[in-house]
């Protein structure tokens, strides 16, 4: 287990580079909100079908920051990722696609399975993290934690 991925860890400092073609950093994470972290592969059907549940439960997910993280030589497939999902990130201000930019798979990247979703509280300590499969409802309650 790395250092990072120890639960009770704060968040580790980052910069990835969003679909936007802005860069987002740790310090860009909304304050007072959660945070949930999704190492993701754009070819994986799991990730596809996360994604598309935290896009459908945006409603519930409105009190975090979503960090969708692909590898950095994989930033051109995120627009035909979202277009298969039916993704629409205009509504979803707080759904982020992002490719990795500054090395942060390396250091919480496990090799258990993707997505690998860490979700964070409110004060940044990580509280739970998951391999493959996961429910929005563990994701509400360990945000909320």
């Amino acid at each position: 287990e790395k250092p990072f991925t120890k639960l009770g860890a704060n968040i580790p400092s980052f910069n990835v580079l969003a679909l936007n073609e802005q860069l987002f950093f740790d310090t860009s994470i909304a304050k007072n909100k959660a945070f949930v972290l999704l190492l993701f592969n754009p070819g994986c059907d799991h990730c596809m079908h996360a994604a598309q549940q935290f896009y459908n439960e945006r409603e519930r997910l409105k009190d975090a920051t979503i960090l969708f993280v692909t590898g950095n030589t994989l930033w051109g497939e995120l627009p035909n990722f979202l277009s298969i999902a039916k993704i629409d990130t205009s509504k979803a201000n707080n759904i982020i696609f992002a490719a990795d930019h500054s090395d942060l798979t390396k250091d919480i990247f496990e090799y258990n399975g993707i997505p690998q979703v860490m979700i964070y509280n409110k004060e940044k300590i990580l509280q739970k993290k998951y391999f493959q499969n996961v429910s929005i409802d563990s994701v509400v309650y360990y945000m909320n934690k």
